[in-house]
């Protein structure tokens, strides 16, 4: 019996929104990762007890990051 290989990360669509978990995914990270991004200001929506990140958001807050010479 094989070992599935992992499925390489996906694409951020600005026009979507995510699931934590599917915005993990796709990014490639994990539970460490998500907790110091949501520390460093990544915007997450909370409805209903789960999380959900708007592509939009995250590219302006991504950029915001990288033009302000924050790290």
């Amino acid at each position: 019996m094989s070992t599935p290989t992992p499925s390489p990360p996906g694409l951020i669509d600005r026009n979507a929104i995510y699931t934590a978990s599917e915005f993990c995914r796709r990014m490639g990270i994990g539970n460490h990762a998500w907790r110091s991004l949501k520390r460093q200001g990544l915007p997450v929506t909370r409805l209903a007890k789960r999380a959900y990140v708007r592509g939009d958001q995250f590219f302006d807050w991504l950029a915001s990051r990288t033009e302000g010479g924050q790290s």
